[in-house]
């Protein structure tokens, strides 16, 4: 999904405010929305520019974190809807 975009749509999401104005048990429950809050509340000036090399430790630590929710909400998701059987 994050090699598909699925970050740039976020990144605009977040950047234009959106995330304030839709229901936050709807839209704001797609997979990488909750995932990457936090990391765009904490982090805002990386907008569209988590690729570059020259991120701190902290702002990576935090990336990282967001994908690792992702995959595990995603796996979950899965496994709910009988997708998975085994991890």
């Amino acid at each position: 999904m994050l090699d598909a975009g699925m970050f740039e749509e976020l990144v605009e999401y977040f950047r234009s405010g959106e995330h304030e104005r839709v229901n936050p048990f709807s839209l704001g429950m797609s997979i990488g929305v909750p995932e990457f809050e936090t990391y765009f509340k904490k982090f805002p000036e990386t907008f569209g520019r988590i690729k570059e090399a020259d991120y701190d430790e902290n702002v990576m630590e935090a990336y990282n974190e967001a994908v690792r929710r992702i995959k595990e909400n995603t796996y979950q998701l899965a496994k709910k809807q009988g997708i998975c059987k085994n991890k």
